[in-house]
């Protein structure tokens, strides 16, 4: 049975007031993520349909308007249930992904963790992008001062404190399982929101997504140095799951090579860009258990698994910069 739109109604309305806020660091610190001017102002899109053919005059949820160029600069659509309906003109290759290509508007989808419908959405692009409830909950953990985050606890069905964010079995045996990464969504956003409170924690500062795999970049040390951290199917490296990554260029230099070995410690493989791309599997410390299977897929509560997988980065960052300068 389809969720209850009620309750993406409410949460939507709620929305667009905290996006509003000109004094919430919330929304500053939205319009920083999806690059928008501060001269955006966002309104319910469900009680009118855009101007664009392409819409065929359907409604999406939030429509963000640049009130200095006068045009539209975003469209959101929101869910809220686990089980609410996609409508065909959501789908791939419906009205709005069309009006968002034609016209280079950025479309975000925001939808609950473990979403059902998750494989009908659009592909993500450069202009179309997916965004986890529990990614929301985050930022308005850290930047809302106004009571958001219990709103969405009541509004959004997802488990945004309790034991569901450990990994289940299920989950731990789609992480042992490379080629099945991308089956389970539940698995990506655990761990999205595990890299989530590692970066804060260490004061790192996450850029934002890319439309290929499953990633999370921070910026990382005095050079700011960018590292791509995430789960990723690699086939010349088909038992990890886990993997560091940066492009390559002249500046990065392999400056251990008699202690870290290509295509076992480290792997070069031409990427989307074509250019060379160099990824280091993420892997336990010597002799601490199994050194391919990470400690913190079997952590029993939410603070073993963030310290975990926290000592997990921690090493693993070490390591990078033993083998990329």
């Amino acid at each position: 049975m389809a969720g209850n739109k009620t309750n993406s109604n409410s949460i939507t309305t709620i929305l667009v007031n905290r996006l509003n806020y000109k004094k919430s660091g919330f929304r500053a610190k939205m319009l920083t993520e999806w690059e928008l001017p501060y001269s955006t102002l966002f309104r319910d899109g469900t009680h009118s349909s855009l101007n664009f053919p392409e819409m065929e005059g359907k409604q999406v949820d939030i429509v963000g308007w640049d009130t200095d160029k006068n045009k539209e600069n975003i469209l959101i659509e929101i869910k809220a249930n686990l089980d609410e309906d996609i409508q065909d003109s959501q789908k791939e290759n419906g009205q709005y992904q069309k009006t968002a290509n034609n016209n280079k508007i950025p479309l975000k989808y925001i939808v609950p963790d473990r979403y059902y419908h998750q494989n009908e959405l659009p592909q993500e692009s450069e202009l179309i992008k997916v965004i986890r409830w529990s990614e929301i909950y985050n930022f308005a953990k850290e930047y809302d001062d106004t009571g958001f985050t219990e709103i969405i606890e009541n509004f959004v069905q997802t488990d945004f404190n309790g034991l569901d964010l450990v990994l289940n079995k299920g989950e731990v045996a789609m992480f042992l399982s490379p080629e099945m990464i991308g089956n389970v969504i539940s698995l990506e956003s655990k761990i999205d929101i595990l890299m989530y409170n590692f970066a804060k924690e260490k004061g790192y500062t996450k850029d934002k997504k890319e439309l290929w795999g499953s990633w999370y970049k921070i910026n990382y040390g005095e050079k700011s140095k960018k590292i791509w951290i995430g789960l990723f199917r690699f086939a010349k490296a088909s038992k990890y799951s886990l993997f560091m990554f940066i492009y390559n260029s002249p500046e990065i230099k392999i400056i251990k090579s008699e202690n870290y070995k290509e295509n076992e410690d480290y792997f070069f493989d031409i990427n989307r860009t074509n250019s060379d791309g160099l990824y280091i599997p993420i892997t336990e410390e010597e002799n601490k258990g199994n050194d391919t299977i990470p400690q913190f897929l079997f952590s029993e509560n939410v603070e073993d698994q963030q310290k975990e997988f926290n000592r997990l980065m921690e090493y693993n960052i070490k390591k990078f910069f033993d083998i990329v300068e």
